[in-house]
């Protein structure tokens, strides 16, 4: 069973094409899609229509996506009132105003987590035994935007192991995948494995990334990442961490054209030492 992982496409529809492209050379069984699809990115019904394409078996709610509801941005004690939130309340109205009604209430129905069960496993042997190669995959995989009880509640690369484990309370079966931080990042934590595959935008961590605006030019590219959940029948399961490009300085022009008002913001994802 091949279990394709996906997060945090932020209306980036360069990106994600790019993902697609890249995960139908070896089709997956499964599409998880862990959420922030529509927000910070220049072309959220594209990417709405493409995702929904996908028919994936999990969908869900990001933090971003949850901008779109009204009484999500009037509230101040979850968007204080500075310029900066102000700019990124704008970029909420952005995709608003490009998806209709329908299209809102589906993604703002959607949960912030859930159980992926796998189909019948054989029994297996229940020591756990973390060598990034070998997990036991028990029974099913959680799937979370940020962590289980939260979309917010970030699992970072710095994370200590106290905050880790309130963290990832409440998560079923052996395996944890979740992202919002756009970090790949993996841990091991008492007897579970817990993956962050990156982000298909603005990844932090990526490869690729320009000292400076002036630095990007006519067919410079930028990396997007999700990865792969491999499922045995017997259980073990995995991984594989996948980077594909894109054409950043197409996606510049693209936002140039739509006046889109979050440019600078997506742009110094990609420029800098971070």
């Amino acid at each position: 069973m091949r279990i394709a992982v996906l997060s945090d496409i932020h209306a980036n529809i360069l990106a994600f094409e790019a993902v697609v492209k890249d995960l139908k050379r070896t089709p997956p069984d499964y599409i998880v899609f862990l959420g922030d699809l529509v927000v910070t990115g220049p072309r959220p019904k594209e990417c709405f229509e493409l995702l929904k394409s996908l028919h994936p078996q999990v969908w869900l709610l990001g933090n971003t996506d949850d901008w779109l509801a009204e009484d999500t941005v009037d509230n101040t004690d979850v968007l204080p009132p500075t310029s900066h939130e102000k700019l990124l309340l704008s970029l909420a109205d952005y995709a608003r105003a490009r998806l209709d009604e329908t299209d809102q209430a589906f993604l703002l129905s959607r949960p912030i987590s859930r159980f992926l069960s796998f189909p019948a496993i054989e029994a297996a042997d229940t020591t756990f035994e973390y060598d990034r190669s070998a997990l036991l995959a028990d029974s099913g995989m959680t799937c979370c935007h940020a962590s289980p009880g939260s979309y917010t509640q970030s699992i970072h690369p710095g994370i200590s192991a106290n905050v880790l484990h309130a963290a990832i309370r409440g998560a079923r079966g052996r395996l944890v995948v979740c992202g919002h931080t756009h970090y790949r990042v993996c841990f091991s934590h008492n007897g579970m494995a817990v993956f962050n595959f990156g982000s298909v935008s603005m990844p932090f961590n990526s490869p690729i990334l320009y000292p400076t605006r002036a630095d990007i030019h006519d067919g410079s590219r930028a990396v997007a990442q999700y990865g792969f959940m491999e499922v045995g029948p017997d259980g073990l399961a995995s991984y594989e961490s996948r980077e594909v490009q894109f054409d950043l300085s197409e996606l510049i022009r693209d936002m140039e054209r739509l006046d889109y008002p979050g440019l600078e913001i997506v742009l110094e994802k990609y420029v800098g030492n971070r």
